[in-house]
């Protein structure tokens, strides 16, 4: 057995520290355990002497990991084995192991299995989740299943929570008290949230759970409610927003000094797309934007809620199709740039694109160029899905006479209406209308 363990310690230079020191000594017994440590210190000090400094740490380490398990009682050791088997089995690496055997040896091994089996099974926490909250909280094994985690899972239930969400939020609350997420739910519901929409909330940030009710979330909601919902009310931003309590309260007042300091709304911190962009970048973005020249009116709060990939283009870009835009519909610079404002999608839009609806425009439908400052969505919108079929059955009605006089404006009518109401209104009840819209599309 001494020449087994020997062989196994002189292989040092291949061996993981403290893993080795486990591995090593946890098949035999105590007293082996003491010689085994004795010889490693020996052989340590001729070590020293003759090898490099990374041979010398590593021999300490290992030395370190042995010195635990020597002075560790044999059976204690012996239950080591299958606990380290557990975590093994949950993927966790030899050095996260090493940095948990010592917290986790004062817990059975039927203990540690059956949480493990409670989280996985009936808690619905995954492989990844589970190694993460044995390796920040191993305490979490110390824990009652029947009065303090099952009350937990039956909570997050009752709240509305799916299987599939209860998974991701359980790694939030295990170590919570059960009155701390209650006080939790308290609050959201006295700011308006309904409680069949708490539990979306929850499972869309679980990270709540997480925060001081009163010196962080109720702040927060505070700060937000007075500067940034936008007429909404902190019910409505919550539901459609959880995330933005993940914000520090320092980062939404620096963001929100900015935008108002550019003339746009403080509502951008949290509504659309743009509430997703980093504070670096928005501001990068909002300097240039008024740099080459556009003006931060509440038409451009629209535009960056709607598109903010608009921060990201470079002045360049920008600038090249207002200029392709003011040549297009034959205006000014300035009324071009109202296009953009008013139709930020536009500049997704090719310049192909936007040449084969103007040209539609004027040679089949008869309007200037100049409607485009009217409705700028008509180059935004789809050609041949949209434009054409509803234009053939206008046109049609319009030559039997049965448009009335108020639905004489056919551009308004081809881009304000949505398909269920136009297909009510002018298609439905003639078949005639109906084979030619049907017709147009299969044209088209």
């Amino acid at each position: 057995m001494d020449a087994v363990m020997r062989s196994v310690v002189v292989r040092k230079k291949g061996m993981r520290n403290w893993w080795q020191g486990f591995q090593a000594l946890s098949h035999h017994s105590s007293p082996s355990a003491r010689r085994l440590q004795q010889e490693e210190e020996n052989r340590g000090r001729t070590v020293c002497s003759s090898t490099s400094v990374s041979s010398s740490s590593s021999s300490s380490a290992l030395s370190s990991g042995i010195a635990f398990f020597s002075s560790t009682p044999e059976h204690q050791v012996s239950s080591l084995k299958p606990k380290v088997e557990i975590l093994q089995g949950l993927g966790l690496r030899e050095e996260e192991i090493e940095k948990l055997v010592p917290r986790i040896q004062g817990y059975s091994v039927d203990n540690v299995r059956e949480k493990v089996s409670f989280l996985e099974n009936s808690a619905g926490v995954g492989r990844k989740s589970l190694v993460k909250i044995i390796s920040s909280d191993p305490a979490v094994f110390g824990r009652s299943i029947e009065h303090s985690l099952k009350p937990k899972v039956e909570f997050l239930k009752d709240l509305g929570l799916k299987d599939e969400d209860l998974g991701r939020v359980v790694p939030f609350v295990v170590d919570r008290s059960l009155q701390g997420m209650l006080q939790k739910i308290a609050f959201l519901e006295s700011s308006g949230l309904k409680r069949d929409r708490i539990g979306s909330v929850v499972a869309a940030f679980p990270r709540i759970f997480s925060y001081n009710l009163e010196n962080n979330l109720k702040k927060k909601t505070a700060f937000l409610e007075s500067e940034a919902t936008g007429g909404e009310s902190i019910a409505q931003l919550l539901t459609t927003h959880p995330d933005v309590l993940g914000r520090s309260l320092g980062n939404l007042s620096r963001r929100a000094d900015f935008l108002r300091s550019k003339g746009l709304k403080a509502s951008l911190l949290v509504r659309g797309p743009c509430a997703d962009v980093s504070t670096r970048r928005l501001k990068a973005g909002v300097d240039r934007l008024v740099g080459f020249g556009f003006r931060m009116t509440d038409a451009a709060s629209q535009m960056l809620k709607k598109q903010p990939n608009v921060l990201f283009r470079t002045a360049e870009s920008i600038g090249k199709r207002r200029d392709f835009l003011a040549e297009a519909l034959q205006c000014s610079i300035e009324e071009a740039e109202q296009v953009v404002l008013r139709q930020p999608s536009i500049l997704n839009q090719s310049e192909k694109g936007i040449v084969s609806k103007l040209e539609f425009l004027v040679n089949n439908m008869g309007y200037s160029k100049k409607e485009m400052m009217k409705y700028p969505q008509f180059l935004t919108s789809s050609l041949e899905a949209k434009i054409k079929p509803r234009h053939r059955v206008l046109e049609s009605l319009k030559s039997l006479d049965l448009l009335k006089k108020r639905d004489a404006n056919l551009l308004s009518i081809l881009l304000k209406m949505s398909e269920k109401e136009f297909v009510q209104k002018f298609v439905q009840g003639s078949p005639e209308a109906a084979a030619l819209y049907k017709g147009s599309m299969l044209l088209s």
